[in-house]
């Protein structure tokens, strides 16, 4: 599987880094095999790194994926970063966008220093930094 994952208990965050070549069956996979640690860390944030994996997904591929995590696996997280190469920034959002009725605040980055930063900052304070701008992002 093109995925390693590790928790962070003490600072309440699930990372996820995929590196090589995957298909949206790997990541179906990997929610399967997370399935009791995404219900047993409610309210979580979550750090999706891809820049070093190679996938091609569609928007039908992003709803199973959601729909898997969210409804099926009925994982809950505070924020989700998503951090994608330019490429796939289009992918990322429809998935931000499937994540929000499921009162999940997704956010897509082009690196991770930067989704680092903005889960580090508490939700509620008002100088937390703002995601990408659209203009800003490459497509």
């Amino acid at each position: 599987m093109p995925y390693e994952w590790e928790v962070d208990h003490g600072n309440r965050i699930i990372r996820v880094r995929g590196y090589g070549t995957g298909v949206t069956a790997d990541t179906l996979r990997l929610i399967e095999e997370l399935r009791g640690l995404l219900r047993d860390c409610p309210d979580y944030d979550f750090l999706y790194d891809s820049l070093e994996l190679r996938i091609d997904s569609s928007p039908a591929d992003m709803m199973k994926v959601a729909n898997a995590l969210f409804r099926e696996a009925g994982a809950r997280f505070r924020r989700f970063a998503i951090v994608v190469p330019s490429q796939r920034v289009t992918m990322a959002r429809i998935f931000a966008a499937l994540a929000h009725p499921f009162g999940v605040t997704a956010n897509v980055f082009g690196d991770v220093e930067a989704a680092r930063e903005w889960l580090a900052v508490h939700p509620d304070r008002k100088d937390r930094p703002p995601g990408p701008r659209p203009e800003s992002a490459e497509h």
